[in-house]
């Protein structure tokens, strides 16, 4: 199996340069079908980055980091003692990000609240901020890049029926103008609370010649006009992540099982596998969900959790961990934790 998967791979890396881009999508996947991958058409990436921001704790605060890949370090960079960072999130392009903070975050009477939740613009090239509005209170937020678009849904209590709830979706250009809102009004004794409309996760390759699979337990491997497929793993988690290298010889993905019915934790892992060598380079757990970035030929992925969730920073052209960024009290590249 692994010579004839060997000169088939060959031949598809030489017969295209292949782009490859990044999502911030940390949801599960529904559909498990080789049948219905998709090939997302993307922006291309920078081919060098010279600095990266993420969210760590700072003053007792979710704050935002900057860190340089020239000398390996990292500084605070955006602070307010008044206001936490819940979200950061990247463009797929890496040229365009937002921040969202807040002014309180709790639960009362088993229900979550967000209160004075404002969103920001962190342009990535001039490294300067800006705030784009005041969004209110929430139950519920989530924020995703759609192609070159931000949105923004959340839930809130109606002010006028109290068992209403309304939810709210708005969509912002990558300059922070506001583009659309809608809201929809749903009635959760009847009609059920509303769910976020989360994207599509792609588990194909950039060229359509490779894709994740799952089977039952099981995660493949498939290669397009062949009926051989790799096996991956067994363990029985859903996949979370796929990304791959430009030149398609590695894949790296990620793995989250949900808190069992015995009330365990769940778990998280990621793999970075080598398709060339058909070898597991790497692989880590974690008790969180993992997130993970590839730029400068560099994944840079999460790890640990809460107050001691550090970031790896791991080369896979040369196939082993490079450094790792650790802050007191915790960071991830969107949020502590990767929550």
């Amino acid at each position: 199996m692994k010579k004839n998967y060997s000169i088939g791979i060959s031949y598809l890396l030489l017969g295209s340069i292949i782009v490859i881009f990044f999502s911030c999508q940390n949801d599960p996947v529904e559909d498990k079908s080789a049948e219905n991958f998709k090939v997302e058409t993307e922006i291309d990436s920078p081919t060098k980055f010279d600095h990266l921001y993420f969210v760590g704790s700072y003053g007792g605060q979710s704050s935002i980091y900057k860190f340089d890949f020239n000398n390996l370090s990292h500084k605070i960079f955006w602070y307010s003692p008044k206001e936490t960072v819940i979200k950061y999130l990247y463009s797929k392009n890496f040229g365009y990000s937002f921040f969202l903070t807040a002014r309180r975050i709790g639960t009362n009477r088993g229900l979550s609240f967000i209160r004075g939740i404002k969103l920001y613009r962190l342009d990535p090239e001039s490294s300067v901020v800006e705030q784009v509005s005041t969004i209110g209170d929430a139950i519920q937020i989530f924020i995703q890049w759609v192609d070159l678009n931000f949105n923004i849904q959340l839930t809130r209590f109606d002010l006028k029926v109290a068992s209403h709830v309304n939810k709210i979706n708005q969509i912002y250009s990558p300059y922070g103008k506001k583009l659309n809102e809608e809201i929809q009004v749903f009635d959760f004794i009847s009609d059920r609370y509303p769910q976020f409309d989360v994207g599509r996760i792609s588990l194909s390759s950039p060229s359509g010649n490779l894709s994740v699979i799952q089977t039952g337990d099981s995660i493949f491997i498939e290669i397009a006009n062949d009926e051989q497929k790799i096996f991956i793993d067994s363990a029985g988690e859903s996949i979370n992540k796929v990304k791959w290298s430009k030149s398609e010889d590695h894949v790296i993905f990620t793995v989250f099982k949900m808190r069992d019915d015995k009330g365990r934790n769940g778990s998280s892992k990621i793999f970075i596998y080598n398709l060339r060598e058909q070898i597991l380079e790497a692989l880590e757990e974690s008790t969180k969900k993992m997130d993970f970035i590839i730029v400068n030929d560099l994944v840079i992925f999460e790890n640990g959790s809460d107050s001691n969730s550090f970031l790896t920073i791991y080369n896979f052209e040369k196939g082993g961990e490079m450094h790792r960024i650790k802050i007191q009290g915790g960071c991830g590249l969107s949020a502590i934790s990767g929550v």
